[in-house]
């Protein structure tokens, strides 16, 4: 199938961004250098070509974050990466007001990882280590042979709920009052959780694929053969899919209000759906079971032995899981549980610009529960239905998560 124009266009400015990476690669190459660089490997969806595009008067600009892998032969010291991280953002958006207190902000930034090179041989098998594997290298030596390889049927289902999981944190965190950029940060969102609940289905399958156009075309024949209740939902999700991903690529600056709201309250349905049929093939529930029965069962499921040691080396899983139940370590994996569990319900009970309807304030009051658990202390106050102080608590726990 021959490209469109508006394709071509859209690859050539993506193209001529990552070109743009020189400085940033220059910048990390020089910090690294006292800890053995190695090299620096351009991910996610730029380096696939796939990224998002703001139509502006002065031409298409990038819009998305800039995932970059740095391979050292020593380790860093801790919070080097993330002042690095900072440094590398505002080269490549020097008017970004970014510096980490969002876990989806809104404009162009970078999102460094820091890998030491013995790892590369001993990763394990998560979505992003699938996706590393059509990296692009931006600097230093071509490491991609030397990393552990991985088929689809072996990105552990936990990986679909974790990426399930993040977009419903994404689309609660992007909703807001009708001010100034709110309508664009919902409507972007919006559309990666139409194209991401796409992406969980097929993990879930065994046929997930880093191309977004292979990903496209296989995608109907896997919805109608394993979740044809997504389909009865959504009948036209297969052409949402579709639709979302070339409006990845020509975002306006005028999206309205309105058409903002519109478009997330129909990405909600899509991933909330598309949660109810993973929750159903992973964990061998009901898509009719009530959310609190789904999320309990999820939040289990996420600190169970099977799901630490899937896609990983079956002693570090081991390791992993009893350290979780003898000493309550690592505490980040019941705080990901946790987020994950609650994250449904908080997304039941947000209404963008305003309180939760009273129907949903149950939603709410689980939602904080949930988070609760993992913070000790007393549930974030949902009161007369606002929802933020338990939105801004799910964020913080989940940044503090990963």
């Amino acid at each position: 199938m021959r490209a469109s124009s508006e394709e071509m266009v859209a690859n050539a400015t993506v193209q001529s961004a990552t070109d743009g990476l020189e400085e940033v690669a220059a910048l990390l190459s020089e910090r690294a250098a006292p800890y053995g660089f190695v090299c620096l490997l351009l991910a996610g969806s730029l380096a696939q070509g796939q990224g998002s595009l703001l139509l502006t008067p002065t031409g298409p600009r990038l819009f998305n974050d800039i995932d970059l892998v740095l391979v050292t032969e020593h380790r860093l010291p801790p919070g080097m990466a993330l002042a690095w991280e900072r440094e590398a953002t505002r080269l490549v958006a020097p008017d970004s007001p970014y510096d980490g207190d969002q876990l989806s902000p809104l404009g162009p930034h970078v999102d460094l990882a820091v890998l030491p090179r013995w790892r590369l041989r001993r990763l394990p098998c998560t979505l992003f280590n699938f996706d590393l594997q059509s990296a692009r290298v931006l600097a230093g030596a071509d490491l991609l042979p030397e990393m552990s390889r991985f088929r689809p049927d072996e990105i552990p289902a936990r990986e679909a709920l974790v990426l399930l999981g993040n977009r419903c944190l994404s689309l609660c965190e992007s909703a807001g009052p009708p001010e100034a950029g709110t309508a664009l940060w919902m409507y972007y969102h919006a559309l990666k959780a139409v194209i991401d609940a796409g992406a969980a289905l097929m993990i879930l399958s065994g046929r997930y694929c880093t191309s977004q156009r292979e990903r496209l075309s296989l995608l109907e024949g896997v919805v109608r053969a394993d979740y044809p209740s997504l389909l009865a939902r959504w009948p036209l999700f297969i052409e949402m899919a579709q639709g979302a991903v070339a409006e990845r690529q020509q975002l306006r600056l005028d999206v309205s209000w309105g058409e903002a709201v519109a478009r997330w309250r129909e990405a909600r349905g899509v991933i909330l759906q598309a949660l109810r049929c993973s929750l159903a093939r992973a964990l061998g529930l009901s898509e009719r079971s009530p959310w609190a029965e789904l999320s309990g069962s999820m939040h289990q499921w996420l600190t169970s032995y099977g799901a630490l040691a899937q896609g990983r080396h079956a002693l570090w899983g081991a390791a992993r899981w009893t350290a979780l139940r003898l000493v309550r370590r690592p505490r980040w994996l019941l705080a990901q549980a946790a987020v994950h569990a609650a994250a449904a319900h908080l997304l039941l009970a947000i209404e963008p610009g305003g309180e939760s309807p009273p129907e949903r304030r149950g939603d709410l009051t689980m939602a904080g529960l949930y988070l609760s658990r993992l913070a000790k202390g007393p549930a974030p106050d949902g009161c007369d239905g606002d929802w933020r102080a338990i939105r801004d608590a799910a964020v913080d726990c989940w940044k503090r998560a990963v």
